[in-house]
């Protein structure tokens, strides 16, 4: 349908069983995942004096499927491990008789 003319790599985290100390096990795998574009996200830097913040966001398009990040996974970008904003956002259930697919928004906090 539409070409994919860029290819990121995600990191999957599992999670696992609790340990002895109450903490989360988990494991982690690595995949190619294809993607229609990455954007400049909506997210702008935070100009205040007042927060510790700072946010570099993207907006990766990318067909719907099982390779699409999660909430708790990160993407590599440019060099860069971010973590996915959010859930992604399926844009599959449109009127349209194609499938657009769905919009990963990615951070990372500096700071």
């Amino acid at each position: 349908m539409f070409p994919t003319p860029h290819m990121l790599r995600v990191r999957k985290s599992t999670p696992g069983e609790l340990d002895d100390f109450g903490n989360a096990s988990g494991s982690t795998s690595e995949h190619d995942w294809p993607v229609f574009f990455i954007a400049p996200g909506a997210i702008a830097d935070i100009d205040d004096g007042t927060r510790d913040l700072s946010r570099v966001a993207y907006s990766v398009g990318a067909p719907k499927s099982d390779l699409v990040p999660g909430a708790y996974d990160s993407v590599l970008v440019d060099g860069e491990w971010l973590n996915v904003n959010g859930i992604p956002k399926d844009y599959t259930r449109g009127p349209w008789g194609f499938s657009p697919g769905v919009v990963v928004e990615l951070e990372v906090a500096h700071g």
